[in-house]
């Protein structure tokens, strides 16, 4: 018994009866009616079929779910506030130490760098990178204290959150607890007064923050690599366009992962093994979703590369490489 491709259950197929069903059908089930109706047919008793599986008619194979997307424009108070903090940090670039987004080559078994800490939970995690990198961009600069003590409204106000004066207070709130716990912070609660945040080290070592430019010059004038303040630069455009407020937690994640693969957009072409991916400690969904979102509002190019051994099976593997200039302009969707 059928209806419009839907096979429904029967009381069973009794005698040489033979259920008549939609072409292409899925192979498990012509096999299960062939075997039933062979038994009805020889007298062997039998149960029902009972199938309410729907198929397409036309495609016997489910299809692949796309991805989709709610761009989010930042509003005009939150570009006049990024506008004016960009006057205030006299439009210096955002530094984000590699050991915030990925793990040295000898970490031990288990262990997460900062960024994927923070996008644990279902809610919540863009809020958490978008403060991080808010108070990197404030306190990293400036002088040797590298604190900050804006009041959790105004971070509202910046991210562009809902209802910035209480539901949006408590979420900042929320996540600064957090960075204390993960010890990315220090807070100095003062009554009467916003609390002072003082940054600790990008690596949740709970050091004393330092600037990794500093360190990075020293390194290049002995002639070494100070793999440990290495580190990764968002443009003031990043914040004056809107892109902290556009970019959801995976984009902003996966833009984080390629500024680091890329040596900060300065090589092209770059691909991630599989055996790297656990240094940066992210779903497979986000990085999905993240750099589909990149390359959908043309921050990142997606190529292709053969990999292997002349001699061995050629594969083929997604390279990126990062538009850096396109964080000047306005995150306008591109297709």
């Amino acid at each position: 018994m059928t209806t419009a491709g839907i096979l429904i259950e029967d009381d069973g197929f009794s005698g040489s009866t033979y259920a008549e069903v939609p072409e292409p059908m899925p192979r498990f089930m012509r096999q299960l009616l062939q075997s039933h109706c062979q038994c009805t047919q020889q007298g062997i008793p039998v149960s029902p079929i009972p199938v309410h599986r729907e198929f397409n008619a036309q495609r016997s194979t489910p299809r692949r779910k796309r991805l989709e997307f709610r761009q989010v424009t930042a509003s005009e108070q939150a570009l006049t506030l990024a506008e004016r903090a960009n006057v205030r940090m006299k439009k210096r670039a955002t530094t984000v130490r590699y050991r915030f987004v990925e793990l040295p080559r000898d970490a031990g078994p288990g262990a997460v760098p900062p960024m994927a800490r923070l996008m644990a939970g279902s809610k919540g995690a863009a809020v958490r990178i978008r403060l991080y990198l808010a108070l990197l961009w404030m306190a990293g600069g400036g002088d040797d204290r590298h604190t900050v003590e804006f009041p959790a409204r105004a971070f509202a106000e910046l991210l562009d959150l809902p209802d910035p004066e209480r539901r949006g207070d408590q979420r900042v709130r929320n996540a600064l607890r957090l960075f204390e716990r993960e010890r990315l912070l220090l807070a100095e609660k003062r009554p009467g007064r916003p609390s002072l945040l003082a940054l600790l080290h990008e690596s949740g070592s709970g050091d004393t923050y330092s600037r990794p430019g500093g360190h990075a010059v020293a390194a290049k004038e002995r002639n070494e690599v100070d793999v440990d303040n290495l580190f990764i630069r968002l443009p003031p455009g990043f914040w004056t366009n809107g892109w902290a407020v556009t970019l959801g937690a995976p984009g902003l994640a996966m833009l984080l992962v390629l500024l680091v693969v890329t040596s900060n957009a300065s090589k092209q072409r770059q691909w991630v093994a599989p055996s790297e991916r656990p240094r940066y400690g992210l779903s497979d969904d986000t990085w999905t979703r993240g750099l589909a979102e990149l390359a959908r509002l043309g921050v990142i190019t997606v190529g292709k590369r053969p990999v292997g051994d002349l001699f061995d099976q050629r594969r083929v593997r997604n390279t990126y490489s990062v538009n850096i200039a396109r964080l000047d302009e306005a995150p306008a969707s591109e297709s």
